[in-house]
């Protein structure tokens, strides 16, 4: 995916000399529920695996149910297999081959204790698959350490590495001249997909109830888009609406903008939220936004996502000061850059190396 790119150009870059052998290798070159053009050149080795099968999975919208083959030959030299995640077959069929051949392996692991409630049973299951395939979990903060705590994983199997999602230097590093002069004292921004779990529709529902006129620009697609449509038609507040945008425009976009939000009922990380704090926007982020203890600090609030009141309370104080916060959230992205991740995450997978 593209918001990985360029974190992977980043720390082969850097780690160009020790990771010389080493290769990406991706599951597919786009999903059904996403529609973007990745054409971002890359510094590294990398090959897309041949697929099996590919299916939208209607479980979730935001993923798709995918099953390679072909990752045999790129096992022979390998030391470590690092996934992504282990939602897909394929990682777990690719982590239980390492094991038969003694190839270490390291899982990230998004999935935080908020995101949503689990069967005992399921539980259990999930501890001893993914005990038994991974030598060591990577975790880009605290919801997720407590979500692999309360699985069973012993906490000297987990690491923190952070999460990043940078733009390309060049669109980072844009002229003021080629940003829109802004119309509105507020803006807000939603960035994601227009889908139950995300909870847009409560969230623009509440920004009824506030005073102030703002503008809210909308950058997604997906089942929710007529109902949002029709919202928008009796709002008081001036709308913006991009439904189809590529990556590396986001950040035009964001700097037109002072406050994210992130309304989630369910959301294991929040990429955008690293992506608004590099451009330097405030963060109003729901309570189910696995990354917000990470980073809200001091950039914005943390509201609960069934309180509307608590919401509103949010918003307003956020309202009154946002340019505090958004000089709080240019502080915090020097604490967590791709390039300070990249260190983290080259650290522990050498740890992995040379401990086990």
């Amino acid at each position: 995916m593209p918001y990985r790119t360029h974190f992977f150009n980043i720390f082969f870059n850097k780690y160009k000399k020790e990771l010389d052998e080493s290769m990406v290798l991706y599951l597919t070159e786009n999903e059904s529920i996403r529609d973007w053009k990745n054409d971002t050149k890359t510094n590294f080795k990398y090959k897309v695996l041949p697929r099996i099968y590919q299916r939208r999975d209607r479980k979730t919208t935001t993923a798709d149910k995918i099953i390679n083959y072909g990752f045999l030959k790129y096992l022979k030299n390998a030391d470590i297999f690092y996934s992504l995640g282990y939602s897909y077959p394929t990682y777990l069929i690719i982590a239980f081959f390492c094991k038969m051949k003694g190839i270490k392996t390291a899982c990230f692991c998004e999935t935080n204790i908020t995101d949503k409630s689990r069967y005992w049973f399921i539980s259990k299951v999930k501890y001893i698959l993914l005990n038994s395939l991974y030598d060591q979990f990577f975790v880009p903060g605290v919801n997720a350490k407590k979500y692999l705590l309360d699985l069973g994983i012993s906490t000297c199997k987990i690491a923190t590495i952070g999460n990043s999602a940078p733009f390309s230097f060049e669109n980072l590093q844009m002229k003021m001249a080629d940003i829109q002069e802004k119309k509105y004292d507020f803006n807000l921004l939603y960035v994601g997909r227009l889908s139950e779990e995300k909870n847009i529709i409560n969230a623009l529902k509440n920004l009824e109830y506030v005073d102030p006129i703002i503008n809210i620009t909308i950058v997604g697609s997906g089942p929710l888009v007529g109902e949002i449509n029709k919202l928008v038609s009796l709002s008081k507040h001036n709308y913006i609406i991009k439904n189809n945008i590529e990556r590396e425009q986001l950040p035009f976009i964001y700097k037109q903008n002072d406050i994210l939000l992130l309304p989630s009922l369910s959301e294991p990380w929040g990429l955008v939220v690293n992506e608004a704090i590099s451009c330097g926007l405030g963060l109003l982020l729901s309570d189910r936004v696995g990354c917000a203890p990470d980073l809200v600090d001091g950039n914005g609030y943390i509201y609960d996502v069934h309180d509307n009141v608590d919401f509103i309370n949010k918003f307003n104080l956020l309202y009154n000061d946002k340019e505090a916060y958004k000089k709080a959230s240019l502080l915090l992205q020097e604490k967590i850059s791709s390039d300070v991740n990249s260190t983290l995450l080259y650290n522990a997978l050498r740890k992995l190396y040379e401990t086990y």
